[in-house]
């Protein structure tokens, strides 16, 4: 892990001076960042490997189809605009520990892209699927970005589960656990 920075999404900052559409998806990434980082908190080794069943993906999978998710989103924004860094992409099979470190930093970078794009920006976004050929932007919001928020729910469950619950933090008010909490959210 970085330690010589903080995390991303170890908490949410303020609110943004006015609302724009660029700066409500932006929050939007920041919610889906900060839950992403207290779902995946103090995750041990084992943890990762976790599975509800047979046929269900491990938690570590769950992750790594999060992280592809983010970074799939983040190259269309890289794709569609001058000056959007590319997004970091690791190979399958990296480390659990340096995928959560990749993806925060990807939904850190598409947050800040998205605060300064206006309406006009975004309606300019062609998305490009493989299979399914140029979509209208729209589709990042029900397609990967709605998907990432269920597979994060789906971790802090198996998680908790495996029996290594997540730390409680409080995403409607963006603050991290209370020091000391063990977890119960």
């Amino acid at each position: 892990m970085n330690t010589s920075q903080e995390q991303p999404y170890t908490r949410l900052g303020g609110y943004p001076s006015q609302t724009t559409a660029g700066t409500v998806l932006s929050r939007l990434i920041a919610g889906l960042g900060f839950r992403l980082r207290w779902a995946t908190e103090g995750l041990r080794q084992e943890d990762f490997g976790y599975r509800p069943s047979a046929e269900a993906q491990s938690i570590g999978e769950v992750l790594e189809h999060v992280d592809n998710l983010v970074a799939w989103s983040h190259a269309q924004l890289t794709r569609a605009l001058d000056g959007v860094a590319d997004p970091k992409q690791l190979p399958e099979g990296s480390a659990p520990a340096e995928r959560r470190e990749c993806c925060l930093r990807n939904l850190a970078a598409l947050e800040q892209a998205l605060t300064t794009m206006g309406a006009s920006d975004l309606e300019g976004v062609s998305v490009h699927h493989p299979q399914r050929g140029e979509r209208v932007f729209w589709v990042l919001i029900n397609g990967p970005i709605a998907d990432c928020l269920t597979h994060v729910g789906q971790i802090s469950a198996w998680r908790r589960q495996a029996g290594n619950p997540a730390p409680a933090s409080d995403p409607f008010d963006g603050r991290p656990p209370a020091d000391g909490d063990s977890g119960s959210e």
